[in-house]
């Protein structure tokens, strides 16, 4: 394609191609800029895509704040201003070693587990790896990259968060605020 349209006599100074599920296949290919999206913090949604052998790489650190051991639930303190609220609520977190739990409940700062006989009490900390990626990361200024050791050795910082696209302004007057 490049070739084609170079001999048109328009440059293509670069091709950029491959989404997250695809780039795969052209990272050998050195006139190919890849654009991977979120391929940086897989999530659930590419974990259950078995044939890309994707494993999540994003978790949240989170805390159960209360149990109701009679109801089989636990209150965390991961709510929907921790983690993206746009997969259904049963989708949108798994706690990593705890994978028969479920999020049965979300308000902004809390979310309520289900056990489904995994093992949680007051005070415990544990991993959850959201449904969303992408609507999660931009909740932080930064990742923690840390190691098998729990050591946290590197740190990124998500440099696109805070922009925003203004396309109109409410403007209010001093007689509007009267």
């Amino acid at each position: 394609l490049r070739d084609r349209v170079n001999k048109r006599g328009l440059d293509v100074p670069d091709i950029v191609a491959g989404g997250s599920w695809s780039f795969r296949f052209y990272l050998k290919d050195p006139i190919i800029r890849v654009s991977p999206g979120n391929w940086i913090y897989f999530d659930l949604v590419n974990s259950v895509m078995t044939d890309l052998n994707f494993k999540p790489a994003c978790a949240i650190l989170g805390q159960v704040v209360d149990a109701q051991p009679l109801k089989d639930t636990v209150t965390i303190d991961i709510g929907q201003k921790g983690i993206a609220h746009d997969p259904r609520v049963g989708e949108r977190l798994r706690v990593l070693g705890k994978e028969s739990s479920e999020l049965v409940g979300q308000s902004e700062e809390h979310g309520i587990l289900r056990l489904n006989g995994e093992q949680l009490e007051i005070g415990d900390f544990f991993l959850a790896s959201p449904g969303h990626a992408c609507m999660t990361t931009v909740k932080y200024p930064e990742a923690l990259v840390i190691n098998e050791n729990g050591d946290i050795i590197d740190q990124f910082d998500h440099t696109a968060r805070d922009r925003v696209h203004r396309s109109g302004s409410i403007l209010y007057t001093e007689k509007s605020m009267e």
